[in-house]
């Protein structure tokens, strides 16, 4: 059997319109992406963090302004990370499609990963994580790391995927693996080892206080970099792909 791992990369012929237009579209998110990234931490950035700065009139107005703010739910931040998630669930459904056209053995991973980026996406507009918060409530009383007590079955669900997934990692070409690696580490260190500090921040600190302000945006913000990484990872891949001679290919 082939060990090249090389090899595991989708190489199905498509017309040179096509691959050029697709290339034009992923170039265009990709850019769209960062200025939105900047677009929305800049403005949680500026509600959050200057108000301390702003005197008490003008930072009574922009405290009202909630849905810039990276804190809580259904709001500017949230709407950009759940897209995003989206947009990594097609991405992964595109590999899937490459991969089973070619008969390749990474097609059922890729599968996951766009149902699990599906799942992540819905789950961050409507927020049904928030749920074990109330079912695992008495944990809080073990530790304040534990005050947002959904992180315990998160992490059990991390470890069982990241087990599963070891073998998809390991079939990648090593950048690609890498990559991927660096994206899912930076996301959960958002949303999970992050997550857990705001707990305890809380808990000490309380709500209002800079520290756990500072906690929390800065949680998003990983959060964001987590899977804007992945898509770009998967952008090269299939832009790999249609870089490829059809008559080295066919």
């Amino acid at each position: 059997m082939p060990t090249d791992r090389t090899t595991h990369l989708p190489q199905v012929v498509c017309s040179p319109a096509a691959t050029s237009a697709a290339l034009e579209v992923m170039l265009l998110l990709r850019r769209l992406m960062v200025w939105l990234f900047v677009l929305v931490v800049a403005l949680g950035v500026l509600r959050e963090l200057a108000l301390p700065l702003m005197s008490d009139e003008l930072a009574a107005r922009v405290k009202h302004l909630r849905h810039f703010s990276p804190n809580g739910e259904h709001n500017l931040p949230t709407w950009f990370t759940a897209v995003i998630m989206a947009l990594a669930a097609l991405l992964s459904a595109l590999m899937w499609r490459l991969e089973r056209a070619r008969g390749g053995s990474l097609a059922g991973y890729w599968a996951g990963l766009a149902l699990i980026m599906l799942l992540m996406s819905v789950d961050e507009a409507v927020s049904f994580h928030e749920a074990f918060v109330t079912i695992f409530a008495f944990m809080g009383a073990w530790s304040p790391w534990l005050h947002f007590a959904w992180v315990v079955p998160g992490m059990l669900l991390v470890l069982i995927v990241g087990l599963i997934y070891l073998r998809f990692l390991w079939r990648l070409p090593r950048p690609v693996a890498l990559y991927l690696l660096a994206s899912g580490l930076i996301f959960l260190s958002g949303a999970l080892v992050l997550e857990m500090v705001d707990g305890w921040v809380l808990r000490t600190w309380g709500e209002d206080s800079v520290q756990y302000t500072i906690g929390y945006v800065f949680e998003d913000t990983l959060e964001m970099i987590g899977i804007m990484l992945f898509n770009f990872t998967v952008m090269d891949l299939l832009r790999q792909h249609g870089s490829e001679d059809p008559r080295q290919t066919a």
